[in-house]
């Protein structure tokens, strides 16, 4: 089968060419949602106070799973979220 034959098979079933959710499957809305509106307010206050800047820093390092891959399939409104394997190097 061709893959343009394969995209037409996979749409006539439901099916559509779909980017996964760049976000953490992980990740819990409401603590985010607690953390914005109570704790970040005041550390902008203190930094703006303290004639500071806020930086968002991480470690460094090198993980497989920072880059979820390109498009896949998935059926139609059912967003994917990747949750591969990782391996990780430190640098």
């Amino acid at each position: 089968m061709t893959e343009q034959g394969v995209g037409k098979w996979m749409r006539r079933h439901g099916f559509t060419p779909q980017r996964p959710a760049r976000r953490s499957y992980r990740q819990q809305p409401e603590a985010v949602r607690a953390w914005l509106e109570e704790e970040y307010p005041a550390s902008a206050a203190r930094a703006k106070w303290e004639k500071a800047e806020l930086v968002w820093a991480d470690q460094c390092g090198l993980r497989s799973d920072t880059a979820p891959p390109g498009r896949s399939w998935a059926p139609a409104g059912q967003t994917r979220h990747w949750c591969g394997s990782r391996a990780a190097a430190s640098a």
